[in-house]
């Protein structure tokens, strides 16, 4: 079974963070409700619709499913708090101190490129966007620590309403990068798609049977997005 998603409960005043998201975000402190994490913790939350907080919690336990890697998540409840949201619940990560977002590295430097082609997760984390429809895997939502570890993160582009193949339009930048490296991957007489294969062979092993979806009494109306 897939782990629950920790409600946690805000502390303080959050800072603003600066940026051109469709959500407004904050970086805030906030107080454990569950054994399974620290007391408190330092995160980034976004005060995105309801629709946006599903997509989020969803694609960042079927990513877990999968063995990707992605940070530590939490629903915020900001009832009766002075964080200035206007949802009552929010999403939030953990603040990943070793690791920036990739749009700010020298990104187009082969070391940078290096480090991105040998990631083991690479093949799997292009077949998981492609799969939730992400249209928005761009440098800025990728971490990365300057060593050689990447980390996926914003999911609120994902899982349309309408997705029919004529029409969506794939914005997979990992994709990109590996048809435009291809060679440094690929073998003597292997093909991509023999590349890919042992990826998709663990998308066919995931039994989605074991994710179970439930919402706070009195978060949102049930509706066709819920659904």
């Amino acid at each position: 079974m897939s782990e629950p998603i920790d409600i946690v409960l805000p502390v303080g005043l959050p800072i603003p963070r600066a940026g051109n998201s469709r959500a407004q975000t904050f970086f805030g402190q906030v107080n454990k409700s569950s054994a399974r994490i620290s007391p408190m913790l330092q995160v980034v939350a976004k005060d995105c619709s309801h629709a946006e907080l599903v997509r989020e919690v969803l694609c960042n336990r079927l990513a877990l499913m999968l063995g990707l890697p992605v940070p530590n998540s939490f629903v915020v409840d900001t009832h009766n708090s002075s964080w200035p949201c206007q949802q009552r619940f929010t999403y939030a990560t953990e603040l990943q101190g070793n690791y920036r977002s990739y749009s700010l590295t020298l990104r187009d430097s082969r070391i940078t490129r290096d480090f991105l082609q040998a990631w083991p997760f690479l093949e799997k984390a292009i077949l998981f966007d492609e799969w939730i429809a992400n249209s928005d895997r761009t440098p800025a939502n990728l971490l990365f620590d300057s060593q050689s570890t990447f980390m996926l993160i914003d999911h609120g582009e994902t899982l349309p309403q309408a997705l029919h193949p004529a029409t969506h339009t794939s914005a997979n930048y990992l994709a990109s990068h590996l048809l435009s490296t291809r060679s440094a991957k690929l073998k003597s007489g292997q093909s991509l798609t023999d590349l890919m294969s042992p990826a998709l062979d663990k998308f066919k092993e995931l039994d989605l049977t074991k994710l179970e979806f439930s919402t706070p009494e009195g978060s949102w109306t049930p509706g066709d997005e819920l659904n």
